[in-house]
């Protein structure tokens, strides 16, 4: 399993690491790279970014999720109707 290797694309000479990371993501985007977390990405950004896979994760588990919320409404019912007011 050590068919990878690292390699220094750029020496990119800065203070800040705001300007390291901005880099590092247009580097990212440019060559592609097994690195799945993007610096300084939004959650809006990745969700766009991964619409399709969002989706297909949804429908396939979409039976599993409705029971999770089924049991979870089971155990915290009264937490939930508008007659308790406790949070």
């Amino acid at each position: 399993m050590n068919d990878w290797y690292i390699e220094l694309f750029e020496d990119f000479p800065t203070d800040r690491k705001e300007q390291s990371n901005k880099r590092e993501v247009e580097v990212i985007r440019e060559i592609g790279t097994i690195n799945k977390r993007i610096e300084g990405r939004e959650h809006k950004e990745w969700k766009e970014a991964n619409k399709d896979k969002i989706k297909e994760y949804y429908e396939a588990n979409k039976g599993k999720k409705l029971e999770r919320k089924k049991e979870y409404y089971g155990t915290n019912k009264d937490k939930l109707t508008d007659n308790n007011k406790e949070y």
